[in-house]
Parts: C-alpha cells; sequence; structure tokens
C-alpha cells in the first residue's frame, strides 16, 4: 500500500511538472505546434532509458524503477495528449504537421529512451 501511494503522489507530481514544462516550451517554441508535448515525452523516454539502466542492469533496487517509471515518468509523460493534439492538427486539415508530430514524437522517444539506457548501462 505504500508503494501504492508513493506511486499516486510522484504521478502527480509528474503531471504538474509536465504541465509547467509544456508551458516553459511553448513559450519559447510557440503553440503552432506542439512542440512542448513532443519534448515532454522525448525526455521523458530518455530519462526512462536512464533510470532502466541505472536500477535493472545494475540491480538496484526495483522499488526505485517503480516509482520514478510508473509514478512519476508515468505521470510525466503523455501519449493521449499527443494523440489529443494530432487529432486537432488533422481536424484542421493540417495533415502532415499532424503525421510530422506524432512521427517525430516517437522517433525522438525511441531515439533518447536507447540514449539514455545506454547511460545508464554505463555510468558505474
Amino acid at each position: 500500500m505504500v508503494l501504492a501511494m508513493g506511486v499516486m503522489l510522484l504521478g502527480g507530481l509528474g503531471a504538474m511538472s509536465r504541465y509547467l514544462s509544456d508551458l516553459g516550451f511553448s513559450s519559447v517554441f510557440g503553440r503552432r505546434l506542439p512542440w512542448g508535448t513532443m519534448a515532454v515525452n522525448i525526455l521523458g523516454s530518455g530519462l526512462a532509458g536512464l533510470i532502466l539502466g541505472v536500477t535493472a542492469y545494475q540491480h538496484r533496487s526495483p522499488t526505485t524503477a517503480v516509482l520514478l517509471l510508473s509514478g512519476f515518468l508515468g505521470g510525466y509523460t503523455t501519449a493521449s495528449t499527443i494523440a489529443y493534439e494530432a487529432a486537432r492538427l488533422a481536424e484542421g486539415r493540417r495533415m502532415l504537421a499532424a503525421v510530422g508530430i506524432v512521427a517525430g514524437t516517437m522517433a525522438g522517444a525511441i531515439t533518447a529512451g536507447g540514449i539514455g539506457l545506454a547511460i545508464g548501462i554505463a555510468v558505474r
């Protein structure tokens, strides 16, 4: 039960961090495209890879991984928001932007996750 409460609290912290990060990215890059959501998901994937590399491959506490991955990063990253924003772009007849933002997010997330994992494994 304590672990579940930790996941819940860190999930809330992750969601608040996502909101503030999105505001920051959007203030720099504008809101014409959902750059903030894209950046948050890519950054979150990189952090997830790093955490996995440090915890799983170096035999660290699985509790830490659950709290950070399911809790904080579960609240921080958001597939549903990028899907919503892509749908809004498509509704506005901006199909290329909709496909580009989804493809860019996925490609960036996979790349960042791999880089994070490699760094996490290499850190001793």
